[in-house]
């Protein structure tokens, strides 16, 4: 035990001083094996934890088919789309791989379509394009008598002969399957005509043997007029009357036949007459029913001045605004055919109504406009004054009174109207005999009094009355007009 490692030369440490297996894993430090360390082959799945075990332990396409266990790949490790036409093997896909109705028309080989690829009657009407069945689809003798429409058949279709006797309905066989004149002499056997053969009017003189008519072939009353010679007919032959409408041939009666006046109104047929059977002005008022005599029998325009009656168009016979200032003659309408009140102010021409037009007494304060009425409207001057002058005369009354024992006090007296000029004349007095008013100032719109007390007095208080006259102000005129 005193030997110890560092007492080893370098040769004697070597691995072959440690038996095998002596070094176990205690005796390593962390990272100390390296892979150098790590022999090829040595690690196996067993020493791999287990987050170790994923796919990033194995290079991208190291895994080759050899490596895969049979059936260890199933349909969760495929990825979606990773299997093509390539990996298939011949005849791999059957019907059970195959979902219904996957399989479109593009799908198909060329090849592949034809009949056999449709079962038997599984085509529908629904399925056929609309005149996709030509003639050469149809079978020979595939059309019977139920597909065809009613009336589908029409001559261009028949061939020429193919109609024989047969195929001719009972009710077809008649006359008129024969064209005219297409039976002959030669097709007729001898004796086959008859007189049920014979139509009504077929036999004429030509077909007659001379004298081969006698009376007995004759029928009564069958020999008419045409049939006489002439000369044969006369007034002998016939006798009185015995001419009825029967005996008459249609048109035979014109109107030299007809006596004067032997036509009536029940020999006319219901609408028989016309214009052209009427003269000109045949048709009177008298001939006109009720109900024809409207306004419709008229052409519009078709009356005119000289077929109205004097006075015959009333009042209920005009248009409302019918009647314009045209139709109205010069001063035709007077005072009668105006309605109380119908002339307005805007009807008066400016400075029409005069002062002879306003009835006597017919102005009052009511119509006169506020100081319409000036001095020189009256006939009269309001204040008398030497020469006629005009004169403004205003008066009042003013209180007053006196601040305690003050011996005067001045009053202001201001005009309703101011004077034209300061030189008018102003008179004022108080109501007690203990005050002297005297005028101090005046200006044209007011005035000035001085009041005096003229001795002690308990009376400290009074009432001034005023009396002005002078020129007044001049106004400009004011401008009155007829229209309102």
């Amino acid at each position: 035990g005193e030997i110890t490692l560092e007492h080893l030369s370098g040769e004697v440490r070597s691995a072959e001083l440690l038996p095998d297996g002596s070094i176990g894993g205690s005796k390593l430090e962390d990272d100390a094996v390296a892979g150098r360390h790590i022999g090829a082959g040595e690690i196996t799945l067993e020493h791999l934890a287990a987050e170790v075990r994923s796919a990033e332990l194995l290079p991208d396409g190291s895994v080759s088919g050899n490596k895969l266990a049979d059936g260890s790949i199933g349909s969760h490790k495929l990825a979606a789309g990773s299997v093509y036409g390539g990996h298939l093997t011949p005849e791999a896909v059957d019907s059970r791989h195959i979902r219904s109705g996957s399989i479109t028309l593009k799908h198909l080989a060329e090849g592949t379509l034809t009949p056999d690829l449709l079962p038997d009657g599984s085509i529908s009407a629904a399925k056929l394009a609309e005149g996709s069945i030509g003639s050469f689809q149809l079978a020979p003798g595939s059309i019977y008598g139920g597909h065809l429409a009613s009336e589908a058949v029409d001559s261009r279709h028949i061939k020429s002969g193919s109609i024989a006797l047969k195929h001719l309905a009972e009710e077809v066989q008649t006359a008129d399957l024969l064209p005219d004149g297409s039976i002959g002499a030669a097709k007729l056997a001898e004796g086959s005509v008859g007189s049920f053969q014979l139509a009504p009017g077929s036999v004429y003189g030509g077909h007659l043997a001379s004298e081969a008519v006698d009376s007995r072939h004759i029928r009564i009353g069958s020999i008419t007029a045409e049939h006489l010679a002439e000369g044969t007919l006369n007034n002998d032959v016939l006798s009185a009357g015995s001419i009825d409408a029967e005996k008459l041939a249609d048109g035979a009666v014109h109107s030299h036949h007809l006596q004067p006046e032997s036509v009536y109104g029940e020999h006319l047929a219901d609408g028989i007459l016309e214009e052209r059977h009427l003269l000109p002005e045949t048709i009177k008022l008298a001939h006109l029913a009720e109900e024809v005599r409207s306004a419709d029998l008229l052409p519009d325009g078709s009356i005119t001045g000289i077929k109205l009656a004097s006075g015959s168009i009333g009042e209920e016979h005009l248009a409302e605004q019918a009647v314009g200032s045209s139709a109205i003659a010069d001063e035709a309408v007077d005072a009668a055919k105006l309605a109380p009140f119908a002339v307005q102010s805007r009807h008066l021409e400016e400075e029409s109504v005069q002062s002879h037009h306003i009835a006597a007494g017919a102005v009052t304060g009511d119509h006169l406009a506020q100081g319409a009425v000036s001095a020189e409207h009256l006939s009269f001057s309001p204040v008398q004054s030497a020469g006629n002058r005009q004169v403004l005369q205003q008066f009042g009354m003013t209180a007053f009174m006196f601040n305690g024992n003050a011996e005067s006090v001045e009053v202001t007296v201001t005009f309703d109207e101011g004077f034209g000029h300061t030189g008018y004349v102003f008179v004022a007095m108080t109501n007690q005999p203990y005050f002297l008013a005297t005028l101090k100032s005046r200006s044209a719109g007011e005035a000035v009094v001085h009041i005096h007390r003229l001795r002690e007095t308990p009376h400290f208080y009074g009432v001034l009355s005023w009396i002005a006259l002078g020129t007044p102000l001049v106004k400009p005129q004011v401008e009155h007009r007829a229209f309102d």
